[in-house]
């Protein structure tokens, strides 16, 4: 990719956008062509069905509006779990090679921010994310908390000399989870994490604070989720915004009178909505909300 398919769309900040999840049986360059067709200039790609033409399609949409990358994009016909804490050296290895892939993509089209999901304790299998996970061999915090830090210094230096902010989300952990492991098996779920998060990374990279993954862990772990949002406020750099019923990551629809609505720091400038709608019309609703909410521009 060269500098000359750049557009001045991709050089600003997205702002309010819709992930491309939203509509998950779609892969991400379908979702995003559906929504940019919705009047919605802004789209976080992000994981979805295998698409040969995903990566590919990047200067197409570019010149539709803005976008920016998150984790597992693009997909693969032969897909894997990106797990940067990952005690398989091949898990590892790839899920390095990924991220650095996004990184340089993102520096390509002049955008301010990669992210991607915190790692496991775990190795699950792709089926198998977003349902009951069998019970296995589970790395040490201790273990698996080093090799992430190694792997996102790493990562984060990359991204820094690129110009582009490296960002970090936390993972949900479910009574389901710790009925299962009998402790969390994922980093960066628990809330006293989210609280030690720039002890932990020394503002070597940002938080991306998924609200919908936090409200299942605080119900995992008793506390209450509204007050952690709001002790955390001041650390985050961007949200993924949906709703749940705090047992499983459903990506519910909200709207302004959501648990998490009043407690969102309205500085802040990456704001993804993760919610499925039940019509494009209710998708348009929590877009216009977010846009009031935040202050974003159409424009992107």
């Amino acid at each position: 990719m060269s500098a000359s398919i750049l557009t001045s769309h991709n050089s600003s900040r997205a702002g309010v956008m819709d992930s491309t999840a939203v509509f998950p049986t779609l892969s991400a360059r379908e979702s995003a062509l559906k929504i940019f067709g919705l009047g919605i200039s802004s789209v976080e790609l992000s994981g979805g069905p295998w698409d040969p033409n995903n990566a590919r399609s990047l200067a197409e949409l570019g010149r539709r509006g803005s976008f920016r990358l998150h984790n597992y994009f693009p997909s693969y016909e032969n897909p894997f779990v990106l797990n940067l804490a990952s005690a398989d050296e091949e898990v590892l290895n790839r899920s390095v090679r990924h991220v650095q892939r996004l990184i340089a993509m993102a520096a390509s089209y002049g955008q301010a921010e990669v992210s991607v999901h915190a790692g496991f304790r775990i190795d699950p299998l792709p089926n198998l994310l977003g349902q009951r996970i069998p019970k296995q061999t589970i790395a040490s915090t201790k273990d698996s908390m080093s090799t992430f830090r190694r792997s996102t210094a790493l990562l984060a230096d990359e991204a820094s000399k690129l110009g582009v902010r490296l960002l970090l989300e936390n993972n949900p952990c479910s009574l389901v989870h710790l009925d299962e492991f009998g402790e969390s098996p994922f980093l960066l779920s628990k809330p006293e994490e989210l609280l030690s998060f720039v002890d932990d990374f020394g503002g070597e990279v940002g938080l991306l604070l998924d609200v919908g993954h936090l409200k299942i862990s605080a119900n995992a772990f008793g506390g209450d989720a509204a007050s952690i949002l709001r002790e955390v406020s001041g650390l985050v750099e961007g949200y993924h915004l949906s709703d749940n019923d705090g047992i499983s990551d459903s990506n519910l629809p909200f709207d302004r009178t959501a648990w998490f609505w009043d407690g969102l720091s309205a500085l802040v400038g990456y704001v993804s909505i993760e919610s499925i709608p039940r019509s494009d019309g209710e998708l348009m609703q929590m877009y216009e909300a977010c846009v009031q909410k935040f202050g974003a521009v159409r424009d992107g």
